[in-house]
């Protein structure tokens, strides 16, 4: 009989990994149909990260209803013949000996890792520590900020998948390039093609482009409002929950990049050697490119993201106030909006103009002025 075989997707994060995860787990009946196991009831298997950081590896055996135990049982009853892990929160955590230690010698076990070049990914996971009600950043995206994401594991692509070579067998680890030009179709065009998965009429597919980016002005707004409203994240849900990022204020302005040329090109040069090693040792590129669109000109236009003012932000807000359908639709979450945006004022930590006061009613005597 053969060995069961199992996928344990480890992201890495901004590669996709949320419309991949909510394609596998929406066609759970499908993926059965086709001896494919998707372990678990949740779009994604991130209690196995919670189960790592809470327990040690003997914690866990002692534990059989853990989440990542469960998977672990129910792939193994599963008469599939493939099964499949999904949790970017994987990547760089360190959890790989361990998940070698619990998961069955049995299976025949293939880690998968989209790797992204590094400037593109540091620019996308700054805009979802910004929107994010979990993370809330209020750092801007400079130098100083670069320096402290340099010693980070997660976007070092050989600092993460070398735990997981060294656990699972270096030949037993797929690594996938997230760029256009090297992938087949999109993020669940690609997975199926690496995992065998046929995919057919039978799949739905989610209906719209799950957790994108917001270009830098919408980014630097939310940024302000969480400086502003320091003790509300459900305002971060609020915009992004009511499209926030399809708002027609910013619709004209250039989308260009948070980051300089300059600075993503440092940005390159600093993984560089951990890319030429990933591209060798993984790929067989003997020429050590792992990525193939070009670097940045150094010379090509570029301004940096200027402030938004006080005169930038009244239409913006003004606009969501104004919006009919989302009165008609959701009353609630707008008064939501309105009460933190009025407390934030009277505590003097937001700039309230004139055409945001008159929307809402704020009488100019209960406004303070900044410091």
């Amino acid at each position: 009989m053969m060995d069961k075989k199992l996928y344990i997707h480890i992201g890495g994060p901004k590669t996709g990994t949320t419309a991949l995860q909510l394609f596998l787990a929406q066609n759970r009946q499908e993926l059965e149909r086709k001896g494919f196991c998707y372990p678990g009831r949740e779009d994604a298997h991130w209690g196995i990260c919670a189960n790592l950081r809470e327990h040690t590896l003997s914690g866990i055996q002692a534990r059989p209803h853990t989440f990542v135990r469960r998977c672990i049982t129910e792939i193994l009853r599963s008469s599939c013949h493939t099964s499949i892990l999904s949790a970017e929160c994987l990547a760089g955590q360190g959890s790989a000996a361990i998940l070698r230690e619990l998961i069955p010698r049995s299976l025949d076990v293939r880690v998968i890792y989209y790797a992204r070049r590094q400037d593109f990914l540091i620019e996308s996971w700054y805009n979802q520590m910004v929107k994010s009600s979990r993370y809330r950043m209020t750092n801007r995206l400079d130098d100083e900020l670069l320096r402290k994401i340099y010693p980070m594991i997660l976007f070092d692509h050989t600092r993460v998948i070398t735990p997981w070579a060294e656990s699972f067998g270096r030949d037993n680890v797929i690594i996938r390039c997230y760029e256009k030009r090297q992938m087949q179709g999109d993020i669940i065009r690609d997975f199926a093609a690496a995992t065998a998965l046929s995919i057919d009429e039978t799949f739905s597919r989610p209906g719209e482009k799950i957790n994108s980016s917001l270009d830098r002005y919408h980014t630097e707004f939310i940024r302000l409002c969480n400086q502003a409203f320091f003790d509300a994240p459900e305002i971060n849900d609020f915009f992004i929950g009511h499209r926030f990022h399809q708002s027609r204020f910013f619709e004209n302005r250039p989308n260009r990049n948070l980051l300089s040329p300059k600075a993503r090109i440092e940005i390159l040069e600093n993984y560089e050697g951990s890319n030429q090693h990933i591209a060798r040792e993984y790929l067989g590129r003997d020429d050590g490119h792992l990525f193939y669109d070009p670097w940045p000109d150094p010379d090509e236009p570029w301004e940096p993201l200027r402030s938004l003012t006080a005169d930038d932000l009244a239409p913006v807000i003004t606009e969501m106030i104004t919006n009919l359908d989302l009165q008609k639709r959701q009353k609630e979450p707008l008064a939501t909006l309105l009460r933190y945006l009025n407390k934030a004022v009277k505590n003097g930590k937001f700039i309230v103009p004139e055409a945001i006061r008159r929307a809402i009613g704020i009488r100019a005597d209960r406004l303070k002025k900044p410091a």
